[in-house]
């Protein structure tokens, strides 16, 4: 396992961080993120040469915010289910890809020139500078998130979330919840695809494919690693854990002898299944082992 397997496992936790706001917290499964990274790691490639690298990043993560709003509106507004909401918004972004990529199915953002080597990208060519980065990338925004989750408005969302007609009995507006949470989430996402594409010094057309099941599967082995603890600081540092071992995984399949890269989405899909009943058995055995000490506490309080 080369450096670069934890370099994009960091890259992953910022798109499970996205996708954990989503499909844990207002527990909608948004497929709009499948765009909103390849919207993300397409504006960023685009404006990394036009304007600078660090602005590509910034601007990236608003272009996943409308990409969030969108499918928002559409769901809140338009009442139309939370699914096909993101699959309406997913189906319309590959035609907006097309028209914002102009006909550039790959661009390079390093490369050399008459005036020797260019690099549109925040990342340097030392691999552990590359790490370093990351690294502080992610801190701040975990600690951004833990901030916010505890913050009015974050708990609002939180609230939204876990019950949607005890938040209306708070005077909380589910809807604006919903909209904000959606854009906040597609903004990380698309924040994540435009790290991936500076860190690997260029675009392809097909960076968007799996990145839900990515998402999903970072939430579900960081849940696995805290034993499904509530404390938000936790799952965001489980999240972390999650995105780390599934990477490491990941890259142990890839370098088997015998797969091939038409196996891959197999592959992601099939790991993906192999977690969620692995999830199903730890629930088992941990409301199991509750059970057990109810009884053995009635025993105890009866003798």
């Amino acid at each position: 396992m080369n450096i670069d397997t934890y370099s994009i496992a960091l890259i992953f936790t910022v798109l499970g961080l996205g996708v954990f706001l989503s499909f844990r917290i207002l527990n909608i499964t948004d497929l709009t993120v499948e765009a909103s990274y390849a919207f993300g790691a397409l504006i960023c490639a685009k404006l990394c040469i036009a304007l600078n690298p660090y602005l590509a990043l910034l601007i990236s993560f608003f272009g996943g915010m409308l990409a969030g709003l969108i499918t928002a509106l559409l769901h809140t507004k338009l009442k139309i289910n939370a699914i096909l909401s993101g699959i309406l918004t997913l189906t319309a972004f590959y035609s907006v890809n097309l028209i914002v990529a102009n006909g550039d199915l790959s661009i390079a953002l390093k490369g050399y020139t008459a005036e020797g080597l260019t690099n549109y990208t925040i990342f340097p060519n030392n691999d552990f500078a590359k790490l370093g980065i990351l690294i502080g990338i992610v801190i701040i925004l975990m600690a951004m998130m833990s901030i916010f989750f505890r913050t009015k408005l974050g708990l609002s969302i939180r609230a939204c979330g876990d019950n949607q007609e005890m938040a209306k009995t708070q005077c909380i507006s589910t809807d604006n919840m919903k909209i904000i949470g959606l854009m906040i989430s597609n903004g990380l996402v698309a924040l994540a695809g435009a790290l991936f594409t500076e860190f690997n010094a260029s675009y392809s057309t097909n960076v968007e494919k799996g990145v839900m099941v990515v998402g999903v599967a970072t939430i579900i082995i960081g849940e696995v690693l805290t034993f499904k603890k509530h404390n938000i600081d936790l799952i965001l540092v489980g999240i972390l854990g999650g995105s780390i071992v599934y990477r490491l995984i990941y890259s142990f399949i890839l370098e088997l002898s015998f797969i091939q890269a038409r196996d891959l989405q197999i592959i992601q899909s099939s790991f993906l299944v192999v977690i969620l009943v692995l999830g199903v058995v730890f629930d088992n055995f941990k409301n199991k082992k509750k059970l057990s000490n109810l009884v053995i506490d009635e025993e105890v309080s009866n003798a």
